[in-house]
């Protein structure tokens, strides 16, 4: 099975597996959350095995936004390699959390739809901490902080 249907199976169709349906609108808790992302790992872990899950719990960890759309195009990066884990280089700009998706009808009203919502400041939204902090407590790991956190705890 690979992620596209992992997503699509696992989570019973409550999340897209397209990271188009998601662009623009930031790392939102009505995107992805702890339980969704829970439901993904165990499918990987049955379908793929034992360290497809671990790799995905790592991806999890490291992504510093996790906006669906960052999480799936990621998630469907980390499949094309072999589900082997290397430190991500994307998805810490507001530019990140766009796609438009393949080609085909809808896929200019997608693209204007999430320009409109950049440039709207809705990809700003930041709930990532939210998203994953159960997720990773289960797995028995730790949350690190963003970079913009410690002003505030200063």
């Amino acid at each position: 099975m690979d992620a596209y249907h992992i997503v699509q199976a696992s989570t019973k169709n409550r999340m897209s597996g397209r990271p188009e349906y998601y662009s623009g609108r930031g790392a939102t808790l009505s995107d992805l959350n702890s339980e969704l992302l829970q439901m993904i790992w165990k499918r990987v872990k049955k379908e793929v095995g034992k360290k497809a899950a671990a790799a995905f719990l790592e991806m999890v960890a490291d992504i510093e936004v996790l906006s669906a759309t960052c999480f799936l195009n990621t998630l469907y990066s980390l499949e094309a390699r072999g589900w082997v884990w290397t430190k991500p280089n994307r998805c810490q700009g507001d530019m990140d959390h766009i796609d438009v998706g393949p080609d085909g009808e809808g896929r200019l009203a997608v693209g204007m739809a999430s320009i409109a919502a950049w440039a709207g400041r809705g990809s700003s939204r930041d709930d990532t901490l939210m998203i994953r902090a159960e997720f990773l407590a289960k797995h028995g790991k730790k949350d690190k902080q963003p970079a913009w956190y410690s002003k505030y705890t200063e």
